[in-house]
C-alpha cells in the first residue's frame, strides 16, 4: 500500500508539474522531464521491476499529457526503468544525487534518441542538429540538474514512508 501512495502521489506531481511549472520555467521550449527523473530514480533505489511498472506507467501518462504520439514514451521509459534497475542493483549500492543524475543524463539522451528516430521515420527527414544537438542534449542537461534537486526529495520521501531502498 505504501507503493502506491508514493508512485500515486509522485505521478499527481508530475502530472501538475510537467505541463504547467515545468513550461513556465522553460529555456527555449526545452524543459526538465519530471517523469523520467522519478523513473530513474524508481529503478535505482527500488530495482529493474519497479523501474519497469513505474517507467511504463509514467510513460503512459506522460504521452497522454504532452506527447506526440501515444504509447512511445511509455516503450521508452519502460526499458529506461529497466535498465537503470540493472545498473542499480549491480553497481550503485547506495546512489547519491551526483550518481542519480548522470544516470538521468544518461537515459534522457538514450529515450531522446530513440525518440528523435522513431520521429524521423514517421514524420520525414528532421534535421539532426535540430533534433540531437538542440533538443535532445538540452533537455538532458535540463533533466540531469533537475534530478540533483528531486533525487534527495524522492529517496526522503521513500524513508518517510518506511521503503526499502537497494543498498
Amino acid at each position: 500500500m505504501k507503493k502506491v501512495f508514493f508512485y500515486t502521489a509522485w505521478l499527481f506531481v508530475c502530472a501538475i508539474l510537467q505541463p504547467t511549472l515545468m513550461q513556465a520555467i522553460s529555456i527555449c521550449g526545452i524543459s526538465a522531464n519530471l517523469f523520467l527523473i522519478v523513473v530513474v530514480s524508481a529503478g535505482l533505489l527500488r530495482g529493474k521491476k519497479e523501474g519497469v511498472i513505474c517507467g511504463l506507467i509514467y510513460g503512459m501518462i506522460f504521452d497522454l499529457l504532452v506527447g506526440r504520439m501515444i504509447g512511445v514514451n511509455a516503450l521508452l521509459y519502460m526499458y529506461m526503468g529497466f535498465a537503470v534497475g540493472v545498473l542499480g542493483e549491480k553497481f550503485f549500492s547506495n546512489p547519491g544525487c551526483m550518481v542519480a543524475a548522470g544516470v538521468t543524463v544518461s537515459a534522457a539522451v538514450a529515450s531522446g534518441l530513440l525518440y528523435y528516430l522513431v520521429c524521423s521515420m514517421v514524420w520525414g527527414n528532421i534535421s539532426l542538429f535540430t533534433g540531437v544537438v538542440r533538443i535532445v542534449l538540452s533537455q538532458a542537461l535540463y533533466s540531469g540538474f533537475a534530478a540533483l534537486l528531486l533525487f534527495s526529495l524522492i529517496r526522503a520521501t521513500m524513508r518517510m514512508l518506511n521503503m526499502s531502498i537497494l543498498a
